[in-house]
């Protein structure tokens, strides 16, 4: 199961490649976060299958859902560049009725919200990064 969020707007973060990675990384983080807190959690290996992916290259399985959260971010953020396509993965074989409301701890379209709010994460980490700067 997999759903796509066009990332925009980078451009207003600056010219350096670290400003952008930083921001990407910590809107996909944040959406991490929005993942799991959601999830539905019988089992715990539905909550740790989450991946990111960005343009069709996949970030390490143990990135996105594991210990080191950063790998999959940091890969995503390489890949998907401005304007790119972050995709959110999870490979567990009953995602699909899960992200459709097949269980009584999440509702029917709960995956899309959360994924809808990667670009406010994305703009919410732009003004912070900008704020910083004095800008």
């Amino acid at each position: 199961m997999a759903v796509r969020v066009r990332v925009t707007g980078l451009e207003a973060v600056g010219a350096t490649k670290d400003r952008v990675r930083q921001v990407i990384t910590a809107a996909i983080l944040d959406l991490d976060t929005d993942l799991k807190v959601r999830s539905p959690k019988d089992t715990r290996f539905f909550v740790n299958s989450w991946q990111a992916q960005a343009n069709g290259s996949p970030a390490p399985r143990e990135g996105f859902a594991g210990p080191e959260r950063g790998n999959a971010a940091d890969q995503a953020t390489i890949a998907s560049g401005i304007g790119g396509v972050v995709s959110i993965v999870n490979t567990a074989d009953y995602a699909v009725p899960l992200a459709e409301g097949h269980s009584k701890q999440a509702e029917a379209g709960w995956v899309e919200s959360c994924a809808s709010r990667l670009q406010d994460h994305i703009d919410r980490h732009i003004l912070e990064s900008r704020a910083a700067d004095g800008k």
